[in-house]
């Protein structure tokens, strides 16, 4: 699961003004997507490039990969 390093993006968005809505309409997603990332509840592959993209910033300072227990 690719979860974000929720307090740098959220000061990256304010930093620029951007709401969470804002964020949304210029990636392309819905709002609930930003929401649930900037929860540290994961996201796709491509929201987070999108999001590195739009930050400049490299993958390794906005999110880390967490593997989830397999449940078995």
């Amino acid at each position: 699961m690719i979860v974000a390093n929720t307090k740098l993006l959220k000061t990256e968005r304010v930093k620029r003004g951007l709401s969470k809505t804002d964020l949304a309409k210029k990636l392309g997603v819905n709002h609930s997507v930003i929401v649930r990332v900037e929860q540290a509840k994961g996201t796709s592959p491509r929201t987070a490039k999108a999001i590195c993209d739009f930050f400049n910033l490299p993958f390794e300072e906005l999110f880390t990969i967490v593997e989830q227990p397999s449940g078995r």
